[in-house]
């Protein structure tokens, strides 16, 4: 018959798992990468268009009541890298904000028969009226596309 030791009971239990603080840790490390990996692994290239289409309809809108508040012409100057939000100041259209990249490619057409010297593609006036456009988000890997429209006095719309 073998006799234990009392602390050599408790110190082999002691030893025997992780404590709490361990599996916290390790419990925490493997979510932070389950996260990483499902950011990275999740994004779907069609997606940017659906994002791009977005962005410009907000900031078209955001641009809309800008310009009825401020009772300032606003305008925004796309072309294929991006957009480029404007405002009619006394000297000129001058560039407002940092330009937005697009993540698909864009095509525009404008009512006013595209660029005319400095004054924006698109030019939201106080009294709600804008610049007639079209344009069209497209993605380069698949048939995903995407067409906002507005202009006149009408609201601009995505489908």
């Amino acid at each position: 018959m073998q006799i234990s030791e009392p602390g050599r009971a408790a110190k082999a239990r002691a030893d025997a798992g992780m404590t709490l603080i361990e599996l916290l840790v390790v419990v925490t490390v493997l979510a932070v990468l389950s996260v990483g990996a499902t950011l990275t692994v999740g994004r779907v290239k069609g997606d940017d268009v659906a994002q791009d289409a977005t962005r410009f309809l907000n900031t078209w809108r955001l641009h809309a009541d800008l310009a009825r508040e401020t009772r300032t012409p606003q305008g925004l100057l796309l072309d294929t890298n991006g957009m480029q939000p404007m405002q009619l100041g006394e000297t000129g259209w001058r560039e407002t904000g940092g330009k937005v990249s697009w993540g698909s490619r864009v095509a525009l057409v404008a009512g006013q028969g595209g660029r005319r010297g400095d004054v924006p593609d698109l030019v939201l006036l106080p009294s709600g009226q804008s610049t007639a456009f079209t344009v069209t988000f497209a993605s380069a890997q698949s048939e995903t596309l995407r067409r906002c429209t507005g202009g006149g006095w009408t609201v601009a719309t995505c489908d």
